[in-house]
Parts: C-alpha cells; sequence; structure tokens
C-alpha cells in the first residue's frame, strides 16, 4: 500500500499508513523517499541495490516512480540522494520490467516524477529514448503529441 500511496503522490496517505504501522522494507523505503531507512539496509547489505521484488521492479523503480519529491525540497533531496545510493549500490538505471519493460525512467514519467529525477537518471545511463519513457513523458505533461511510428527518428511526434 505504501508504493502506491507513494506513486499517487499524497503524503497523507503515506503518513496515515505509516501511523497504522505499514511495514517499511527496502522497496518501500525508497517509494516513500525516506532516506535515513533506505541507507541503513544498504549500509546492512549492499548487494539489495541489485535486487528485485517479486513483481521484478527494483528499488530505483520504486524511488525514481515515486510522486513524493516534488512535495518539497527536502523530499525532492530524499529521492535524488536515494537514486544516487542505490546507483552507487549497484541498481540498473535500464533494467526493463514486465510487457512494457518498463525501466526506472519509464517508472519517473509514469507517475509525473520531476526533471531533476529524469536528468540523475539519464547522466547515470538511463535510456532517455526509450519509447515507453517518452510516451508517459509526453502524457503526464500534456505536451498534446500523439505516439505513431517512426518516433526513434524524431519523426514520430504530431501536433493534436
Amino acid at each position: 500500500m505504501l508504493i502506491l500511496a507513494a506513486r499517487s503522490g499524497s503524503v497523507d496517505l503515506v503518513d496515515a499508513l505509516l501511523e497504522g504501522d505499514a511495514t517499511v522494507d527496502f522497496f518501500t523505503a525508497a517509494a516513500i523517499l525516506d532516506l535515513p531507512v533506505l541507507e541503513e539496509f544498504l549500509k546492512e547489505d549492499r548487494s539489495l541495490g541489485k535486487t528485485t521484488d517479486i513483481t521484478g521492479f527494483s528499488a530505483l523503480h520504486y524511488c525514481a516512480g515515486s510522486a513524493l519529491g516534488p512535495a518539497s525540497d527536502t523530499r525532492q533531496s530524499h529521492q535524488l540522494r536515494s537514486i544516487d545510493l542505490l546507483l552507487e549500490a549497484g541498481a540498473d538505471p535500464n533494467l526493463e520490467v514486465g510487457s512494457l519493460a518498463a525501466t526506472p525512467l519509464v517508472s519517473c514519467c509514469i507517475s509525473g516524477g520531476s526533471v531533476s529525477v529524469i536528468r540523475t537518471l539519464v547522466r547515470a545511463g538511463a535510456n532517455p529514448n526509450h519509447p515507453w519513457a517518452l510516451r508517459s513523458a509526453l502524457r503526464q505533461n500534456g505536451a498534446g503529441y500523439r505516439w505513431r511510428a517512426g518516433a526513434g527518428s524524431g519523426h514520430g511526434r504530431s501536433a493534436t
């Protein structure tokens, strides 16, 4: 539940779940941008940065896809620092999951993400030309474009 609340961007939902004693594991710590807890997990076991949960998503997917970052400067700082920690621990910025081949960058774009998260992931080697990342970013930001074949060539978008 905490991961879903984090993807929604609702700090109130996250706080209510935490007040109700929701469990915070490694993946939920990444999603809710709980930097001290994430640091503690990685201090105990650095290899967690490379692990995935039962659905195949990594903590980097959850952290990048968290919509809590824009809620405050502190949360944004925690999100960027968490991403850096996960990358330093071996997280793959291009790990594809599921039928959409969702990467952490795709997760960021789907949740409405932030420019600073996108820049951090791209600097770390995330593929900015992943078709689902582009499509999701355009849809989330209301860019007024429709997706069509040929997008990789620069000729694939059309104004709506």
